[in-house]
């Protein structure tokens, strides 16, 4: 293994305890409208197509996507994290990271012990048990908005060390899937802009929709 996937790994595992391992400052007012968002291309990477998930995206520039075996590895840290209580468990996808600024975009699936439940009470839920874990001094931002039509739910997380923007929607299988952009905080300002053009890419195939 890389060293620098090891100090990757670290990150991330450190990043995976921030989210789930107390409550902090929690804004709660979502406001569900339509969000237009400014994208910059010259900050966009390839196109990302997720066929069976029903929905394309553009990571940020200079993200490379990690191999099968690197994400194994990122799935088996995230699995030692998570509680045994949770009501949902985390399959993620891909991984999209920067070697030179340790920031990612994790694609997952969110898979939900209650499928019977929508959309709202599933983020509600999730994002509750998230917040329940905070560190006192971490800032908790949520959103609600449509893109495209689609319902898109947000959730901000701002500790002394990382910013994180957790997004989550449902894709025409009723599936939820997870969107997790992961900053240092020392950098976030110089990455917001691509952070911002990226979820602006977001895309979800609603053309079969029941």
């Amino acid at each position: 293994m890389k060293p620098i996937f090891k100090i990757l790994i670290v990150f991330i595992v450190f990043y995976i305890i921030l989210i789930f391992p107390g409550c902090g400052n929690k804004d709660n007012n979502p406001e569900s409208k339509e969000i237009y968002f400014n994208i910059d291309s010259l900050r966009l990477g390839e196109k990302s197509d997720f066929t069976a998930l029903d929905f394309s995206i553009h990571p940020p520039k200079n993200y490379r996507k990690l191999d099968s075996v690197n994400l194994l590895n990122v799935t088996s840290a995230i699995n030692q994290t998570v509680n045994s209580d949770d009501q949902y468990k985390i399959i993620p996808q891909a991984m999209y990271v920067s070697d030179s600024t340790k920031s990612f975009l994790l694609v997952s699936l969110i898979n939900f012990k209650d499928k019977d439940t929508n959309l709202s009470q599933l983020a509600d839920r999730y994002f509750t048990s998230i917040e329940k874990k905070q560190d006192k001094n971490t800032l908790i931002k949520r959103g609600e908005y449509t893109k495209g039509g689609e319902k898109i739910y947000q959730l901000l997380l701002s500790s002394d060390f990382s910013v994180v923007f957790k997004i989550l929607f449902e894709n025409k299988q009723k599936e939820i899937v997870s969107l997790d952009y992961s900053v240092p905080k020392q950098i976030y300002q110089n990455e917001m802009k691509s952070i911002e053009s990226s979820i602006g890419t977001l895309t979800i195939n609603k053309s079969s929709k029941q």
